[in-house]
């Protein structure tokens, strides 16, 4: 009995260290999961074949299509957390065509809510079929130092990582695709604590961006299956300090009940 009170913490504490809440997101239908979607120009999003595609009309010289949708959870900065998606660019690029994903994790509270951390995949006539890989934080809205790669892939997956511990937001990315393994490569790191004053009462949103611009003469139009988004998805860890807290005194409640049940049951001395 004395050895099953020592144990008993010891088998409970991984659960509470280890546990994990993800939600996903394979745009196989309106998953009610997105704040309405914000769009300029002509650009759009709608789900068909099971992915989220941006379309876009024929544009003229100088003028942009755009589309925006933010996810309607916030996630704490008092707890880990990761959030990815996978960004197709398969357009067949025309002169002066610029086509952009981009992807934010944005503070929410305070400072400022023009903290945040981008991701872009550029997919540019002048480098096709090589995509242009950027990472750039914000601090009061104006952009730092950009971290850039390239990579002549059609489908980018980035992943953005939070460490409540040292205060990290990192972005990387992975260029094997849908079908391939996770290998990714870190792009850019930012510590939201001392860039963007953020404290564990934080919290952090996510936003998908998609654009195609004429950059000098005009763009043509296109429609699904040439700008993707698809299995998007967010891991937090659980529970929050609060839960955990009380699951240790759970615990501790058990482990003091069942060394007393050990005391009662002992032989009289």
């Amino acid at each position: 009995m004395k050895l099953l009170s020592a144990l008993l913490p010891l088998i409970a504490w991984p659960l509470v260290l280890s546990a994990q809440s993800t939600v996903t997101d394979s745009f196989s239908g309106n998953s009610g999961l997105w704040e309405a979607d914000v769009t300029t120009g002509g650009g759009a999003f709608t789900i068909s074949g099971g992915v989220l595609n941006f379309t876009s009309g024929a544009l003229s010289t100088g003028n942009t299509a755009s589309a925006q949708r933010d996810w309607t959870a916030s996630l704490s900065a008092a707890a880990n957390w990761s959030a990815r998606v996978d960004l197709g660019t398969g357009a067949t690029m025309v002169a002066g065509q610029i086509t952009r994903w981009t992807f934010i994790a944005a503070a929410l509270t305070n400072p400022s809510p023009d903290d945040y951390l981008s991701g872009q995949v550029v997919h540019s006539y002048q480098q096709d079929p090589f995509r242009t890989i950027l990472g750039t934080p914000y601090i009061n809205g104006a952009a730092g130092t950009t971290d850039q790669s390239s990579a002549n892939a059609a489908m980018i997956t980035f992943l953005f990582s939070f460490d409540a511990t040292t205060h990290l937001l990192t972005l990387s990315y992975d260029t094997d695709g849908v079908t391939g393994t996770d290998n990714f490569t870190t792009l850019t790191t930012v510590n939201t604590a001392t860039a963007w004053g953020l404290t564990s009462s934080d919290n952090f949103g996510l936003r998908l961006m998609a654009s195609n611009v004429a950059n000098g003469m005009p763009s043509s139009a296109f429609g699904d299956g040439v700008m993707t988004a698809d299995n998007f998805s967010t891991t937090v860890a659980v529970p929050e300090p609060s839960t955990a807290a009380a699951l240790c005194g759970t615990l501790a409640l058990l482990t003091a009940l069942w060394r007393r049940r050990a005391d009662n049951n002992a032989p009289m001395r």
